[in-house]
């Protein structure tokens, strides 16, 4: 099962600044951010996402099965 425990509301949330605030405050290590890849906001967000990963000396990998 694939879990978790940002929800970014890609969705329903059509500013992007608020959108981005919400998750890049709550990214830690552990972070499972789930995000839409037909959404033209996620789209637009997506390389500040992993900038501030970046900056937070942290690494993207997938998630175990």
């Amino acid at each position: 099962m694939l879990g978790w425990n940002i929800r970014s509301y890609d969705t329903i949330n059509v500013n992007v600044q608020k959108m981005l605030l919400r998750i890049t405050r709550k990214i830690k290590s552990g972070s499972s951010i789930l995000l839409h890849d037909r959404v033209k906001n996620t789209v637009e967000i997506l390389p500040d996402i992993l900038q501030d990963i970046q900056n937070k000396q942290l690494n993207i990998s997938p998630q175990a099965d």
